[in-house]
């Protein structure tokens, strides 16, 4: 039976810098994709209320990371629509 207990690497909190640096998109990227369901959503940290810290869970912009599609520009756009 496969080991289902997360390990705590897998739910260590990156914050907004860390998340660029890892994306390479800018914060008004990043935002724009959560608008659009298509990036994860950070979740509160810290007390503050509506300006309280926040970080997303490394695992989830990981898995965000493996999910984009692998860049095949180098190929005639006809090659690439039969793949």
């Amino acid at each position: 039976m496969p080991d289902t207990i997360p390990t705590t690497d897998r739910f260590r909190f990156l914050r907004r810098p860390e998340v660029e640096r890892m994306t390479s998109l800018t914060t008004s990227a990043l935002y724009r994709l959560m608008k659009l369901g298509q990036f994860p959503r950070p979740r509160k940290i810290g007390a503050g209320g509506q300006n309280g810290a926040v970080a997303w869970f490394e695992f989830e912009v990981r898995e965000w990371m493996s999910g984009r599609p692998v860049y095949d520009g180098d190929k005639p756009a006809a090659e690439r629509d039969r793949a």
